[in-house]
């Protein structure tokens, strides 16, 4: 008999940054993730977009002063809503759309502190006191469950499930190299449509000594093509820009994952 399929809607940060959290629920079996804000994440998931009232940008992720626009509109048919952070304005609101909607809530945690003083402050401590109804605080770090616990959250709802590794691009090398070298690049071009995208490709970097290393992971804040990547980061490569090597090559299959849009 065929299991059937889980369907989880998360509420984006404004600002959320990719290949974390909601690539990490992504990835897990005989699920369907709908993630509902704005911009578009670069993960493989179900997109609605929505905008947020955000006025002002002085605070960021979790802390920010933003909140989703017309929730009401997103197609109800979820088994989850699931958020970051216990007192993001975010998780008040699917703390709200829960309730009203009769599915069960999830909250992400990396907060360690329950003396934090955004849970003392107006709107984040009525965000906090709607999200201590939630059916699961998942907790990534042991400190977030010491934290919950302290907060008063029942320890049967916070267990602690650490983030996975991808062992096909994080492995030790072949041969082992005297001084490896690990080359972190970044390419913000002007004429690239802005949004939030990383793309990890496998290349080699020869340095200095020329001796050769396992992978470099190539961030980008754009949703370029892939060869404009090529183009963008080969320059960069050329001009020496680069702290570490001076040979950058294989900088093919740098595509973004399939997204699956949903009309609303």
């Amino acid at each position: 008999m065929a299991q059937a399929t889980l369907d989880v809607m998360w509420l984006m940060l404004p600002g959320q940054r990719p290949w974390r959290e909601l690539h990490w629920l992504s990835l897990m079996p005989d699920a369907r993730v709908t993630a509902v804000g704005n911009p578009q994440p670069p993960e493989a998931v179900r997109f609605v977009g929505r905008p947020y009232r955000q006025p002002t940008d002085r605070f960021v992720e979790a802390g920010a002063l933003a909140w989703l626009r017309d929730l009401g509109s997103v197609p109800d048919r979820h088994d989850w809503v699931a958020s970051l952070e216990l007192c993001s304005l975010v998780t008040g609101q699917a703390s709200r759309l829960a309730r009203r909607r009769r599915c069960r809530q999830a909250v992400l945690v990396w907060a360690n502190d329950p003396d934090t003083p955004l849970y003392r402050l107006p709107p984040y401590r009525q965000a906090l006191r709607r999200a201590r109804a939630a059916d699961l605080f998942v907790c990534l770090i042991e400190a977030a469950r010491d934290h919950c616990l302290a907060l008063g959250l029942p320890p049967e709802r916070c267990p602690v499930v650490y983030p996975g590794v991808d062992t096909e691009l994080f492995h030790p090398t072949a041969t082992p190299v005297t001084e490896p070298v690990a080359a972190f690049v970044e390419g913000t071009h002007g004429d690239f449509e802005i949004a939030s995208m990383v793309a990890k490709e496998r290349v080699h970097i020869r340095d200095r000594k020329r001796e050769m290393v396992q992978f470099v992971a190539l961030t980008v804040s754009a949703v370029p093509t892939p060869r404009r990547v090529s183009i963008q980061l080969e320059a960069r490569a050329t001009a020496g820009r680069l702290q570490h090597g001076d040979l950058l090559t294989c900088f093919s299959n740098l595509r973004p994952p399939h997204h699956e849009h949903v009309t609303s």
